[in-house]
């Protein structure tokens, strides 16, 4: 971001438009995240679950974690450290149920709004060019895209 703005153009605000940046991006990917465990193939585009599969440290997993018992945390640790043809859809669906159980999706949910409102208090960058369309971040609150960023 930092290089793109330097050599942007108009760009004056570097600063600004980095902190725009790194909201708006990890609010995107939480989101993303999200929607990998609580939305459908047809609306989603990519594996349900796909996240779980391939054991990604997303920020739900990590919450699940921080927020498991000693016993549970072990046999979360365990499945992680399976390769994913060694993961089961029942090692996927119990992950899964530990998340929503334990607020763990909820919890990623609030995140992704936080990192959207530090977005909107970025404002727009000085210098910034407007991109037709506007910029684009997923809706916090549901499965579908809905808040759209507009200059």
């Amino acid at each position: 971001m930092r290089v793109g703005a330097i050599i942007a153009e108009g760009a004056q605000d570097i600063d600004r438009f980095c902190r725009f940046g790194w909201y708006f991006g990890a609010a995107f990917q939480i989101q993303d995240d999200v929607l990998n465990l609580t939305t459908d193939y047809a609306k989603y585009g990519k594996e349900i679950g796909g996240d779980l599969y391939e054991g990604k440290r997303t920020l739900m997993p990590i919450r699940l974690l921080s927020r498991s018992r000693p016993a549970q945390r072990r046999a979360l640790e365990r499945f992680l450290m399976k390769s994913r043809a060694e993961r089961t859809s029942a090692d996927v669906e119990w992950v899964h149920g530990l998340m929503l159980e334990g607020g763990a999706i909820e919890y990623a949910r609030r995140k992704a709004r936080q990192l959207a409102a530090g977005v909107r208090a970025c404002g727009r960058p000085r210098g910034a060019r407007d991109v037709p369309g506007g910029c684009r971040i997923p809706s916090t609150s549901s499965s579908s895209w809905r808040w759209s960023y507009s200059w």
